[in-house]
């Protein structure tokens, strides 16, 4: 295996290097994209984890006065259970935790904080004709049945205020706050300070953000994924250039406990994948914790 390229940023190589990724220049012509990223903290990341079962006890408060809510009583044992199980000695912050609560009171309060949505034009305007047409027993006839369109728009617009008016939930706002202040993922972001390509034997900047440390743009994943499919269209006779992206802190210390790696592959055609992938410090050695998926096409 070759070393990192050349001119690549120490930290970059360091995070690299901790985790033993393996760079084989020669290993074909597709390109290598190679990035740093900034964390960013929310306001509230601080005292998230001391707070927590506070902030859900509140939750469990104000679901009991939610007389706006269907399956009040099934939601208030639901989330009751979530909280006894709640141990956040293995780390709010470690990927760990939000696997082992993912599917309980995240989810639970996921659920409560989601606004449910109308229905499209398209699809009420397609199931008042179908309705209309149940009617008529003749299939031929059945076919040539419909609706005038500035008749379904008036219906439509009637549907809309019948909707809010049945679904408004004066608690969701509340709700969506809860979610937001217990939920590490949300608490804590990626923002992309630079990438680099790796492609010929040539290393070269193709991307730079001065800014990383204050503001996030875009999503870090979603920036990669669309940043390095626009710079590899063109390098090769493919229409879609297949390539390989990895992104690592840019305040990467050596001994630290934890270590995030975004990752990820675009084959040939629009196949690909991006993961955050998780690396723990065990004995001296940085070893996989575990993965969440970022991206699929």
């Amino acid at each position: 295996m070759s070393s990192l390229p050349e001119g690549l940023p120490l930290e970059i190589k360091s995070a690299l290097q901790a985790i033993d990724y393996k760079f084989d220049a020669n290993s074909g012509t597709k390109p290598i994209y190679f990035a740093a990223y900034s964390t960013i903290k929310k306001e509230g990341w601080d005292c998230a984890e001391d707070d927590l079962k506070k902030n859900l006890n509140e939750v469990l408060e104000l679901l009991k006065q939610d007389n706006d809510i269907g399956d009040r009583d099934a939601k208030l044992q639901k989330l009751t259970e979530c909280i006894s199980e709640i141990d956040t000695r293995i780390g709010f912050y470690s990927i760990a935790f939000y696997l082992e609560h993912k599917f309980k009171y995240l989810r639970t309060l996921a659920r409560l904080s989601k606004v449910k949505r109308p229905k499209s034009y398209h699809q009420f305007r397609y199931e008042e004709i179908g309705q209309l047409r149940e009617l008529e027993p003749t299939k031929k006839l059945r076919r040539k049945i419909t609706i005038p369109e500035e008749v379904t728009k008036q219906s439509y617009d009637q549907y809309l205020i019948d909707f809010e008016s049945e679904n408004y939930n004066p608690n969701m706002d509340s709700y969506r706050k809860f979610h937001e202040k217990t939920d590490p993922r949300s608490l804590i972001c990626h923002s992309i300070s630079e990438v680099y390509q790796w492609f010929n034997n040539k290393l070269t900047l193709v991307y730079e953000n001065a800014k990383s440390t204050k503001t996030v743009d875009e999503k870090a994943s979603r920036l990669l994924h669309k940043l390095c499919l626009d710079e590899s269209r063109g390098l090769t006779d493919h229409r879609f250039t297949p390539y390989t992206y990895m992104a690592v802190p840019n305040d990467f210390k050596e001994g630290q406990a934890q270590l995030t790696v975004l990752q990820g592959i675009q084959f040939g055609g629009t196949a690909g994948a991006g993961r955050e992938h998780y690396y723990e410090l065990q004995e001296g050695k940085y070893t996989w914790a575990g993965a969440l998926d970022q991206w699929k096409s």
